[in-house]
Formats: structure tokens, sequence, C-alpha cells
């Protein structure tokens, strides 16, 4: 038989081209393909059935929970850390108390920064609203005792704050650490680190929604005054608490002079009115909290007893400010040993 006769119509010629398909001719070749690579996939199936994985793998109940709690985790990470935080810890101490030392035991605690982070890492920036160890540490963190998803923010406070307390003889006091964007300063120095320069315009609509209607020029050496910082944040439902380290007097005053101010009457004069900042927060802020769930507006902690009884020291803190995870590990280095030898030398004429 002509095949190509076959399948041309009168009005073509054959020219040795191949015939063309009829659409159920096409449709039985590709069944028949089709049959062929199932047939010959059930074959592999069959003979090698251990190394071909399931197409879903049943997990346990707890199995589940967990990686719903990470998928939450993980939504909630995503989202922008509002302006306010549900918990903050400001953690204030005239300069030399050994605040940047429970700054760090707090940040570790409360999850905000992952135990034996790079603290050089954390100084820059952490979560994108930081300035570390020296200033405010902000992150939304599902740990237990705050929820999940809840915000905590730990700030580090000296009292003063900043440097070069030749240009700042006078104190100058400012009534509250600002959110991060509510703030600024035009000194050229790491204060612009804590907002950036003054020239934004107009302020962010978040500041003036918890009373901010323009920023705040903060100097490059600030007191921050402590009953108000607390308060301030209190009055827009923040559950604020103020961990005040207290040093040995003498020996603050003599480390201050040697890291911090070389002027005697200048660092006198700061030493001086960071105590009376303190005197009035011991005066007018609470101590106790009758709820369970809320932390005192204040809490104080000796230097002394935390270098002598270290963990067990921080436990009872923790307890205070409903922290209730396990207490880091820290390395107490007593910094009051040097002044102590030296005035033993000097007493006895070395």
């Amino acid at each position: 038989m002509d095949t190509c006769n076959t399948f041309r119509n009168s009005s073509n010629t054959c020219n040795n081209e191949s015939a063309p398909t009829t659409p159920l001719l096409s449709r039985l070749k590709w069944t028949y393909t089709l049959l062929i690579l199932a047939i010959g996939a059930y074959k592999t199936l069959q003979n090698n059935p251990h190394n071909t994985p399931p197409l879903h793998k049943k997990l346990t109940p707890s199995q589940t929970q967990r990686s719903l709690r990470i998928l939450q985790n993980q939504q909630q990470q995503s989202k922008p850390l509002p302006l306010l935080p549900d918990r903050l810890i400001t953690i204030f101490g005239l300069e030399s108390s050994g605040t940047k030392f429970l700054t760090e035991a707090l940040a570790y605690a409360t999850g905000v920064v992952p135990p034996h982070h790079n603290t050089k890492d954390t100084e820059r920036s952490v979560d994108g609203d930081a300035w570390g160890f020296h200033g405010r540490i902000k992150k939304r963190v599902a740990r237990h005792g705050y929820g999940a998803g809840a915000v905590i923010e730990i700030q580090h406070l000296s009292l003063p704050w900043g440097h070069r307390c030749k240009k700042h003889p006078d104190p100058i006091t400012m009534p509250v650490f600002l959110p991060h964007g509510c703030g600024c300063s035009e000194d050229n120095s790491e204060v612009k680190l804590l907002w950036g320069g003054c020239d934004k315009s107009p302020i962010d609509r978040r500041c003036a929604g918890v009373g901010v209607g323009k920023y705040m020029d903060y100097p490059e050496r600030f007191f921050v005054n402590v009953t108000n910082h607390v308060r301030w944040y209190r009055e827009r439902n923040v559950q604020a608490t103020a961990v005040v380290v207290v040093r040995d007097d003498n020996i603050a005053f003599a480390s201050k002079l040697m890291g911090h101010c070389r002027e005697e009457s200048i660092a006198r004069t700061e030493h001086e009115w960071g105590k009376k900042l303190i005197d009035d927060a011991l005066a007018s802020l609470s101590h106790d909290s009758y709820d369970s769930r809320m932390a005192p507006e204040i809490v104080f902690v000796s230097y002394e007893m935390l270098m002598s009884l270290g963990g067990n020291y921080l436990r009872t803190l923790f307890d205070k400010l409903r922290i209730y995870d396990d207490v880091p590990s820290m390395e107490y280095i007593d910094g009051n040993i040097k002044y102590i030898l030296q005035e033993m030398k000097e007493g006895i004429g070395m």
C-alpha cells in the first residue's frame, strides 16, 4: 500500500514527506508512552523500596508542637519591632560601678542577646536598634514568663552617659531616655548611633503617638532622671524597671577618675549629682510589687555582693525582676581588689 497516497488529501503531493498523524493516533501514542513510564516506575519501587523517601513523614505530637513554635517564632521575628517594648529594664549606676557587667548578664538571661555573643558585634548593632551594652538592645523573644513574641529592651545608662567630661563641666539631665527614632544628637559622638542627626523632618508618627511631638536633642554627655524615666514608660503601659548598681563610693570615684574623667573637680560634681538622682529614685519609686507578674519600679544591686556571691546573688535579682530563665555563665572578676591592694601598699609605706 502506498502510505503517502493513503493519508494525503487530493490537493497534496507526496514528495517523500512523512505522513501527518491523526488526533486519535497521537493520543494512542501518548497513552502508550505514559503506560510504559508508569510500569518502569512501579518496577523501580518494587525492586528498591528502601532507597525511596516517603512522600510525607508523620510527626509525633511533641514534634508537631515544636514545629509550630518555631514557625510562630519565625513569623514574629519577621515583624518590625514596635516603638515601645513590652518589658524594659534600664541599668543605672554611677560611672565605674559595674553597670556594664550586669547589663551583659541581663541581656543574656532574657534572650535579648545570645549567650557568649561577640561583644564587639553587640556594641554596634543588634536587630538594627541598638548600641550594645553601652546603650540600648531591643529584641522580640519567645521565652517563658513573657509570652510569645514579647519585645524586651535592655538599656545601659551610666550616670552620666557619654564622653569628654571637660566639654560638659555642668551636669545636663535629660528627663527620659526616649525610644529609638524619637531623639537625636548633633554631637559627633556615639550618641548619634543611638538616634541620628537632628535634621530629620518630620518626626516619626509613632513618636507623636506617645507624646513626643518633636525630636529631643541629646548632648554628648548627659544624665537621665531615673524617677521620671521609669514613670514615663510605665504611663505608656511598658513594664519598666530601673536596676541601680551601687559600688563602694570611694572605689567607684577612684575608678571614675582613672577611666572616665581625669578632671577631679568635674568628676566630683558629676559623682555627687548622680548620687542625688539615685537618692531621689530611692525615695520616689516602688521597691515592691504585689502582682506576681509585675516587677517593681526599682531594684538595687550591690556590686560587692555580686562579686562575692556570684550566680546565687544574680538568681535573687532575677526573681525580683520576674526573669525565670537560668542564670548565665559569667566570669566574676572583682574590680575592687586592685584598689584595696593599692591602699594597703600606701598604708604600710611600700
